[in-house]
């Protein structure tokens, strides 16, 4: 048996020689019932509208062209041959030439339904040249075409149709006739949601992802249009072992949803996943179509208590600003008061006043130094302005919620101390100092609870999620009754990552799937899908949700506790300055009495 492969690559053919020992019996393990036609008329308009779509099946670029005796031979080359290596070539075209001139097209068909049901390859063309009755016939398997409940027909074609007409050839991919594929897709919020807001659920647009997919979100959409444009139906694979993402362990194993893909119970796998460089060579990914930023959620910070907003804008810029002027107008005022006969604490007892605007009469009435009168009319005009945007904060702050700063960057995200919960180490090769220090932090061991619950109930755990999801799941999902969000999204991302699907290594669809996205993503489909999805969400959690937003609320005295706690404060000053003034006396004349004996103690 000979094997070998035509590229049209420098114009140079490359030839190997095999030796296969015929152990198995196609026969016995396939028997004869195979629906075998011969076609006689070529549809015209077919291959027209293949010709304009133009959804190829096949790669073009290598032609494998495999010639052996019976097909007793073929069947036991195929079942000894690396199936890997088999995959990896499955959707380039085969042609099977059998040199025997006794083999019937009946023979072959059960090598051609093998090659698709074991490795998926699609574009395979037999031809008995020695045989008379059947040397100008080839013969293909249509895997699509349904006879009654089943699917797939052995034809055949007059070799003079196919030179006039080679694309009769080629199994397009245009209309499956509802052939079944496997998809694992696993519900995934907000992409793959099984129960989406009404508003969506009813919508002429979506109305098919009920008999497709059953997902909805952009993920489930995708999964629907691909079946509406290709006609094929869904089966949709449900398993423990294929309800997440999967990964590749250390020993090179495969778990989850890749797993599956991999050994190919599943051929593609519908949940948007990053573009991780996964070197399986079991696996491919579609195109890369979707964008997104990875980011950290952090729980989100504690509430400023309400007896301390006031402290709060006293340690802003704002306060600190307004106690430099007054010590600095202070001073200058000091230098300017000759010929007025005022003290010292007097000048700046006045300084203060117009702080607060109670002006006296050094102010009001005439002053007899016109440098000082300027200076005090201009402290008059800075100290009004001052004021109302010091009202206007402490109004801002009193009337509505406010809270400690979040943590906005991954320098912040390091001092704060907590442990970075994930499923991938992000972090991993990056040789960087705070990247490092951040890796070590990183958790990637298994829980039953998500990262980000983690991060709401024990408040020392950071969650990695996606930018555009987050903006979606914290205020429907992560959100108090009253509205608040329990999580924050970092403002520092950690990176930019481009998502697609998975299918098995020589899937015979990636390639019109891939095509198709790349329509779907021309025409903006994906961020339209994906904004329908999340806005109709948030409306709907916020019309579920219990709590009424008002944008006026009653002013109340527990509003403004801190301005009582500080005339507490100044009271229970002026008490002990009270009773310090009243025992004064009293307490110098017992220390000097102290002393004086101590002094006379020593001197013994």
């Amino acid at each position: 048996m000979y094997s070998f492969g035509l590229r049209s690559y420098r114009k140079k053919r490359f030839i190997r020689d095999l030796t296969v020992n015929q152990t198995l019996s196609l026969k016995n393990d396939f028997g004869n019932n195979y629906n075998v036609v011969i076609v006689n008329r070529i549809n015209s308009t077919a291959i027209r509208t293949l010709m304009r779509l133009n959804k190829s099946s096949f790669e073009y670029g290598t032609v494998h062209i495999i010639m052996g005796q019976t097909p007793d031979i073929f069947y036991n080359y195929f079942k000894t041959e690396n199936p890997l290596k088999l995959l990896k070539r499955a959707r380039q075209l085969h042609l099977l030439v059998f040199t025997s001139d006794d083999v019937r097209p009946e023979d072959i068909a059960p090598v051609l339904v093998y090659l698709w049901g074991e490795f998926s390859i699609l574009n395979v063309v037999a031809q008995i040249p020695c045989s008379w009755k059947y040397r100008t016939i080839l013969i293909t398997y249509r895997p699509f075409v349904k006879i009654r409940d089943t699917y797939g027909q052995v034809q055949l074609y007059k070799l003079s149709d196919v030179l006039s007409n080679p694309l009769i050839l080629q199994n397009n991919l245009i209309n499956m006739n509802e052939y079944q594929i496997m998809i694992s897709q696993f519900e995934r919020y907000p992409t793959a949601v099984r129960n989406p807001p009404l508003s969506i659920k009813e919508s002429r647009i979506y109305r098919n992802v009920k008999d497709t997919s059953m997902f909805y979100g952009l993920d489930g959409v995708i999964v629907s249009e691909l079946s509406r444009i290709l006609n094929f139906s869904v089966s949709l694979q449900e398993n423990e072992n294929n309800n997440y993402y999967g990964m590749i362990l250390r020993n090179g194993s495969l778990i989850g949803a890749l797993a599956e893909v991999a050994c190919r119970r599943t051929q593609i796998q519908a949940n948007t996943r990053f573009f991780a460089g996964i070197t399986s060579d079991w696996v491919e990914y579609t195109n890369l179509f979707h964008f997104d930023k990875v980011c950290l959620m952090v729980p989100k910070s504690e509430q400023v208590p309400k007896w301390a907003k006031m402290y709060k804008i006293l340690r802003t810029k704002l306060g600190i600003t307004i106690v430099a002027v007054i010590l600095l107008s202070s001073i200058i005022n000091f230098f300017l008061r000759r010929c007025t006969g005022m003290s010292n604490h007097e000048t700046f007892w006045e300084m203060y006043c117009l702080a607060l605007g109670c002006y006296n009469k050094n102010v009001l009435y005439a002053n007899p130094q016109l440098p000082r009168r300027i200076f005090l009319g201009s402290c008059m005009l800075f100290f009004i302005v001052f004021s109302t945007i010091l009202t206007a904060n402490l109004f801002e702050e009193f009337s509505t919620q406010s809270y400690y700063p979040d943590i906005d960057t991954l320098e912040q995200l390091d001092k704060s101390g907590l442990v970075i919960k994930s499923s991938i180490s992000i972090f991993r090769n990056n040789s960087n100092g705070l990247s490092a220090r951040l890796a070590r932090k990183t958790d990637t061991s298994w829980k039953n609870i998500t990262s980000t619950q983690l991060a709401i109930t024990t408040k020392r755990y950071a969650a990695m999620g996606r930018l555009q999801d987050a903006k979606i799941q914290i205020p429907t999902k992560y959100s108090d009754e009253e509205g608040t969000p329990l999580l924050h999204v970092v403002a520092e991302c950690i990176n930019s990552v481009y998502m697609g699907f998975i299918v098995s290594t020589g899937s015979p669809y990636l390639l019109v799937i891939n095509e198709l996205l790349q329509k779907f993503h021309e025409g903006g489909f994906y961020w339209k899908w994906y904004s329908d999805f999340g806005v109709a969400l948030i409306v709907e959690a916020r019309a579920h949700s219990n709590y009424t937003h008002h944008d006026l609320k009653p002013f109340q005295l527990r509003d403004i506790q801190s301005a009582f706690y500080i005339l507490c404060l100044g009271l229970g000053i002026s008490i002990v300055g009270f009773f310090m003034e009243i025992y004064w006396k009293q307490i110098v004349e017992s220390w000097k009495t102290l002393r004086i004996n101590y002094l006379k103690h020593i001197r013994r």
